[in-house]
């Protein structure tokens, strides 16, 4: 976790969730607690691995972050994401609840609505070999 929270090493943004889904087994359980404290380092990172890893456990903490109105849209829009890839079809239902916003949530909830969501993936493989796209 130190190596996520604190030392970047050069990453790019792409890359910058590596150290947690080279060891997603040893610490999904510690991100899911921690992203809810929002001063932690790397918070957008840390709720985007729980999507990009299918931490299926994380579901409770990311409906949390997803409805809470006074959070940040962009926490909110990656919160969004990871329910989506984590499931699909809760996350499309959700999504349907917020296209409508005019906000960075609305424009993506819109695009999964759609089809037309870019969403973000990073396997073991490239993060292990260090793979900048």
């Amino acid at each position: 976790m130190n190596d996520f929270y604190l030392n970047d090493a050069g990453r790019a943004e792409d890359m910058l969730m590596d150290p947690l889904i080279l060891h997603t087994d040893l610490v999904k359980d510690r991100v899911i607690a921690e992203v809810v404290d929002r001063t932690i380092p790397k918070r957008l990172y840390a709720i985007g691995f729980l999507g990009v890893a299918g931490v299926t456990e994380a579901l409770p903490v990311l409906r949390t972050i997803l409805a809470d109105e006074s959070e940040e849209d962009t926490f909110r829009r990656v919160a969004l994401t990871s329910i989506y890839q984590i499931s699909p079809e809760e996350g499309l239902t959700l999504a349907k609840q917020y296209q409508a916003r005019s906000d960075d949530l609305g424009s993506a909830a819109g695009e999964i609505v759609d089809g037309s969501a870019r969403i973000f993936t990073r396997t073991y493989w490239e993060a292990f070999w260090g793979r900048h796209h």
